[in-house]
């Protein structure tokens, strides 16, 4: 059996009233961890940081992915977005050096949005653990580039919808 291509889009904002909202494209996705069969299984899009006011996500590879997600697990005290952001990348970079093929389809980038000591925030790590850390808007995955300009193209003008709303009708 032929399963189509898994598509990832994760998206959050920042309203400016110290709310981040994060969205993925759907829910989940039905992965076969690009190996045999017998490693299919759901994979959630989002996942929160345990014991954080933290969600997190990755567009690549499932394995690469739980790394990632281990690592963040297990975070230890967190000063500010910078101090997340420094361990992150280097989390991120270890996770894809992991020993296996790499082809453009294993390259896998995290992404980490919610709140570090009160303050709204969102972190990506490309590949190379090589981090963009923003307070604004921030998209990754497959089709990252058509929703940040759908994102800039609804900001420019002036909407009666929430931003929540504007989100969620952009990931539609």
């Amino acid at each position: 059996v032929l399963f189509r291509s898994p598509m990832t889009i994760l998206g959050a904002v920042h309203d400016g009233s110290g709310t981040v909202f994060v969205t993925a494209d759907s829910g989940e996705i039905q992965s076969d961890n690009r190996s045999e069969a017998t490693d299919l299984r759901l994979v959630e899009k989002l996942q929160q940081v345990p014991n954080r006011l933290l969600v997190w996500g990755y567009q690549g590879d499932d394995g690469r992915g739980d790394r990632i997600g281990a690592y963040l697990s297990s975070l230890g005290d967190l000063s500010d977005w910078q101090t997340l952001a420094d361990g992150f990348g280097p989390a991120v970079r270890d996770a894809n050096r992991s020993g296996w093929i790499e082809t453009p389809a294993t390259k896998t980038q995290g992404f980490v949005a919610g709140l570090v000591s009160g303050e709204g925030g969102m972190v990506v790590a490309d590949p190379d653990g090589h981090v963009t850390l923003t307070n604004d808007f921030l998209f990754i995955g497959w089709g990252r580039i058509a929703a940040k300009v759908a994102w800039q193209v609804a900001s420019a003008h002036p909407s009666p919808l929430p931003v929540k709303d504007r989100l969620v009708g952009l990931m539609e």
